[in-house]
């Protein structure tokens, strides 16, 4: 009898020991779900943040426009007459430091109009290169990036005399400047004008300028309308030596057939001369 009691009592400590490693167990298991789920709510709750800020992102995206920019014009004779005279009459003489930044413009407007040199060509050139082209009509002026420094630069004996007769403009931004000196440079140094800024300036007048005009000038207007004028006359080739391509394809691209009515019939008509012997 004793024994039995004593088996039974061995039994019962056996359970309570089973019965507290279970409610060991369960609470440990209560404790891993409630962390399960805490990462869990993290888990959707940062979810929900990334999908919101993903949609916002594409709201904004869609809302915006694109905006697509306008093709620059080529600067016609006419405008070009138009924009030294505008230039010219907001500038007193005798000249002076208060119109610096038009006299830069009217040389500047000048030479890319004459020359069909590039914006960033004008940080290379020096007070030499001025003189050369007024004196002889030519200098020798590397227009592309890596190319040649023998490269030459031309102007006709008419674009010889465009440039005498701005002489006080020119004259007076290389006035106390050596040859070898920048000829767009600070008024304080021989440094290059920064780039961004001096066409930012230079554009911000053809924007003013033409603002009623109905018309999108840009400096790289002065290039399009050089290159264009040659295109009529030139073969493509020797286009691209004028302009400082280095690939034809670059002067292909300013190649924009006149299909108006009246280009087209005037194209027909030369073509006609030599399909007809009537």
């Amino acid at each position: 009898m004793q024994d039995i009691d004593q088996k039974e009592l061995n039994t019962l400590k056996t359970l309570e020991i089973l019965k507290t490693q279970i409610n060991g167990l369960q609470v440990e298991m209560s404790k891993t779900q409630n962390l399960i789920k805490q990462n869990i709510e993290t888990l959707e709750f940062l979810t929900l943040i990334t999908i919101s800020n993903i949609s916002e992102k594409l709201k904004k995206r869609n809302k915006r426009p694109r905006v697509r920019k306008q093709a620059r014009d080529a600067m016609s004779p006419d405008d070009m007459a138009y924009l030294m005279k505008n230039l010219k009459t907001q500038v007193n003489l005798p000249l002076n430091k208060k119109d610096l930044l038009r006299i830069r413009a009217i040389c500047a407007f000048s030479l890319l109009y004459l020359t069909g040199l590039r914006e960033g060509n004008l940080k290379e050139f020096k007070v030499y290169h001025f003189k050369e082209l007024r004196q002889q009509g030519w200098t020798n002026l590397n227009r592309i990036k890596g190319g040649r420094e023998d490269e030459r630069l031309i102007i006709t004996e008419k674009g010889m005399v465009y440039l005498s007769q701005l002489d006080p403009y020119f004259n007076y931004l290389i006035k106390d400047k050596l040859d070898e000196d920048i000829f767009f440079s600070a008024q304080k140094s021989n440094k290059p004008l920064e780039r961004t800024t001096f066409n930012k300036q230079l554009n911000n007048y053809l924007k003013l300028i033409f603002k009623d005009k109905g018309v999108n000038y840009r400096t790289h207007s002065f290039r399009i309308g050089f290159v264009n004028s040659l295109l009529k006359h030139l073969p493509i080739e020797q286009v691209q030596e004028f302009a400082g391509h280095q690939d034809i394809k670059t002067t292909q691209v300013y190649v924009r057939p006149d299909m108006s009515p009246q280009g087209a019939r005037e194209a027909l008509s030369q073509a006609d001369e030599e399909r007809f012997i009537l």
